[in-house]
Formats: structure tokens, C-alpha cells, sequence
């Protein structure tokens, strides 16, 4: 009886491996077929509404510099380059991460 059962098993098991088999190929097909042409042509009317967002930005991004640029209210402090308070120094003219005073 116990051969009976094990073979049974093992049918089980072949019954199993081969849905799960037949079950991930119908899914990678499907992918495959909704992904598209991978040589398609670009999507014109994504990259215009792309262009015209990003000159949008830099508009305001113009208008919020210009306001900027009328420093006459900033603290001396702050048109010197330094950070009151903070324990640290300035940061070089080259860049880089500024350094705690000893």
C-alpha cells in the first residue's frame, strides 16, 4: 500500500510542478504581448506636456530669483557667506562640506 501512496504522490507533486510551469509561461507570454513594441515611437504628446511643465518651472523659477536678488534685507551675516551661530565655518570657494570649529 505504501507504493500505491507514494506513486500517488509523486503525481501529485509532477501535477503540481507542471500548472505551476504552465501557470508562470501564460504569464510571461501575456507580459510580452502587453509591454508593447520595444522599437515603438516615443509618445510626442507625453514629451510636449513634459516641455511645456518644465518651461512653466523655469518661469517661476526666474520670477522667485529675481525677487531674491533685491539682498538688501538680508542680514550682514548672511551676505558674507557665513552661518551665525552654527559652530561651523564657511564653506570654500571650491565647495565641499563645511568643517566644525575647533
Amino acid at each position: 500500500m505504501s507504493d500505491k501512496i507514494a506513486r500517488r504522490g509523486r503525481w501529485i507533486l509532477a501535477s503540481i510542478t507542471a500548472a505551476a510551469l504552465a501557470t508562470g509561461a501564460a504569464a510571461r507570454m501575456r507580459a510580452r504581448r502587453s509591454s508593447g513594441q520595444p522599437d515603438a515611437p516615443a509618445d510626442v504628446g507625453f514629451m510636449r506636456a513634459l516641455h511645456a511643465a518644465l518651461r512653466h518651472d523655469l518661469s517661476r523659477l526666474r520670477d522667485a530669483a529675481a525677487q531674491l536678488d533685491s539682498s538688501a534685507g538680508a542680514p550682514a551675516t548672511v551676505l558674507a557667506g557665513r552661518v551665525a551661530d552654527s559652530g561651523c565655518t564657511p564653506l570654500p570657494a571650491s565647495g565641499g562640506r563645511p568643517q566644525p570649529d575647533s
